[in-house]
């Protein structure tokens, strides 16, 4: 029980991590193209660094 309470902390801790960047890139972006822009590249080089540690994991 004890694994999957510092799990759910993880995913908590991410997803507020990821609200708060999105918060900020909306905030200081000076419309709502360059908002998308920037949250579309934010999610970019998560996705690719996701699947950079999955690639390591594969030893691929």
């Amino acid at each position: 029980m004890e694994a999957v309470q510092v799990s759910l902390k993880n995913y908590e801790r991410g997803v507020e991590d990821s609200l708060e960047l999105a918060l900020e890139i909306v905030q200081k972006a000076k419309s709502l193209r360059e908002a998308e822009q920037q949250l579309l590249r934010a999610l970019a080089f998560v996705k690719d660094y996701k699947l950079e540690q999955i690639r390591n994991m594969l030893g691929l």
